[in-house]
């Protein structure tokens, strides 16, 4: 599992805790993401660094998350790989979830939403 996929698993964890409890706002088991944050990355894609960044958006209706991760070049000629996305966090009224929505550089597009205590 990587890094950012642990990282959404935590999160939505917290969302099943916090639904659990019945407290009125939707988004605070969330809010322990806002600011930066940066570190090493392992992946297909090899070693290298992400950044990452969350602040919340529109009144606080909405967390936005961008991502960028620098991989090393492969080989002493060839370019470093750079993955960029950008992420937001919301609640679903219809649904009464939280669902995120990640949009890649390579076009593209994963959602998540939290269902009974589950990321799906």
């Amino acid at each position: 599992m990587s890094k950012q996929t642990a990282l959404i698993v935590v999160g939505f964890a917290c969302l099943a805790a916090h639904s659990a409890l019945g407290q009125s706002d939707v988004l605070s088991p969330i809010r322990f993401l806002v600011g930066k944050w940066e570190g090493k990355a392992t992946g297909e894609p090899g070693k290298g660094m992400s950044t990452r960044e969350y602040r919340f958006d529109l009144n606080g209706r909405f967390l936005s998350a961008r991502n960028k991760s620098v991989y090393e070049p492969k080989t002493p000629d060839a370019k470093p790989e750079v993955h960029e996305d950008f992420g937001i966090y919301s609640y679903d009224r219809a649904l009464k979830k939280i669902v995120l929505r990640q949009f890649h550089v390579e076009g593209f597009l994963n959602e998540y939403t939290l269902a009974n205590g589950q990321n799906t």
